[in-house]
């Protein structure tokens, strides 16, 4: 909540500073350029914001939706090539509010940590299932890293919270990475979990 006061604050301080330019006749063009991706990251946040908030049960056709939204919205710009495959039979398939607030979540920090790190120019995600297990593989073509010695932030809280959130769901989360080979991270989890609520 506080990242979303913090965003409107500042669309609030740019709209004014160009309001006070343009009496001026200044030009407001890079404040414009804020305003426009303030106003981005606003949308993203929000979506987040709502997600977290949802106590209903869904499916993976709604999981894919919300992950193709949030990819189209953050890579476009990067220019990265993004991928989601997933068979049309799984579409129906339901999960509960715990099981899509943390896949959603460790697409999220998947994506992030490529664009920070990786350099990569394609994502793609792979959903697929096989004896009541669900496998969402995640990979890029990026600069990939020594499991050994992980990039800061790569090995850190990022890498640790994808587990922490598999393993809640009585699932694993696999990283495996080389060095110019890109990173995959495969999360494994039961489709029938007994857990319903966050």
């Amino acid at each position: 909540m506080m990242i979303l006061v913090a965003l409107l604050s500042s669309i609030s301080l740019y709209s004014e500073i160009a309001r006070r330019r343009e009496l001026r006749q200044e030009s407001v063009t890079d404040l414009l350029e804020k305003i426009h991706l303030i106003s981005r990251e606003l949308v993203v946040q929000m979506g987040d914001f709502v997600w977290s908030l949802n106590d209903k049960h869904g499916n993976l056709k709604q999981l894919k939706q919300r992950i193709e939204d949030y990819a189209a919205i953050t890579l476009t710009k990067h220019e990265i090539f993004f991928q989601i495959e997933m068979p049309e039979e799984l579409n129906a398939e339901k999960l509960n509010p715990k099981q899509l607030k943390n896949i959603f979540f460790i697409f999220k920090e998947a994506l992030n940590n490529s664009l920070k790190y990786a350099q990569c120019q394609h994502f793609r995600i792979v959903i697929s299932s096989q004896n009541q297990m669900l496998q969402i593989d995640i990979n890029d073509d990026g600069s990939g890293f020594d499991i050994d010695v992980p990039k800061l932030g790569m090995g850190g809280s990022g890498l640790k919270n994808m587990k922490a959130r598999a393993l809640s769901l009585e699932g694993t989360c696999e990283i495996n990475s080389q060095i110019n080979q890109g990173t995959n991270i495969r999360i494994v989890i039961p489709m029938n979990s007994n857990y319903h609520y966050w």
